[in-house]
C-alpha cells in the first residue's frame, strides 16, 4: 500500500518502543525506510526487542532505557539522538496502566498513570516541532 521508501531519510523516536503497538510501529516505520529510537524503563526488553527489528533493518534501530517522566533522562536520550540530526515524528506511546478501577488507585497510582500519560516530558524543548 505505501511506498517502500515513504519514510526514507526520516528519523522516529517512539516512547514505550520495546513491545506491543510501540514496537509495532517500529517495524512498520522500519520496513518503510525510517531510522528508529525507541525508549522505555527496561532494558532487558529493548534489547530484545532492538536485536529482533534490527533483522528487519540492519543499523537503522537504536534504543534508550528511558522513564519519560523523568526530565533529565528524556533530556539526555533526546540530546543523544538530536547530535546526530533532528527528530521528524515523535510518537509519545509509553503509558502507565493498572488493573483496577479508577477508583480504587491509590494516590500514588493515579498520580503515576497521569504523569506517564498526560505530563510526560514531551514539552521538552528538543521536542518542538522545527517549524513553531
Amino acid at each position: 500500500m505505501f511506498q517502500p521508501d515513504l519514510l526514507r531519510e526520516k528519523r522516529i523516536l517512539i516512547t514505550g518502543g520495546g513491545t506491543g503497538l510501540g514496537k509495532s510501529m517500529a517495524h512498520r516505520f522500519l520496513q518503510l525506510g525510517a531510522t528508529v529510537y525507541i525508549c522505555g524503563r527496561r532494558r532487558e526488553v529493548l534489547s530484545v526487542a532492538e536485536a529482533e527489528l534490527n533483522h528487519v533493518a540492519p543499523n537503522k534501530i537504536h534504543s534508550f532505557t528511558c522513564d519519560v517522566r523523568d526530565l533529565a533522562q528524556v533530556e539526555q536520550m533526546v540530546e543523544t539522538v538530536w547530535n546526530v540530526g533532528p527528530l521528524d515524528i515523535l510518537v509519545n506511546n509509553a503509558a502507565g496502566n493498572f488493573l483496577a478501577r479508577t477508583e480504587e488507585l491509590s494516590p500514588r497510582a493515579f498520580e503515576a498513570v497521569l504523569g506517564i500519560v498526560l505530563t510526560a516530558q514531551s514539552t521538552s524543548p528538543w521536542l518542538v516541532a522545527a517549524d513553531g
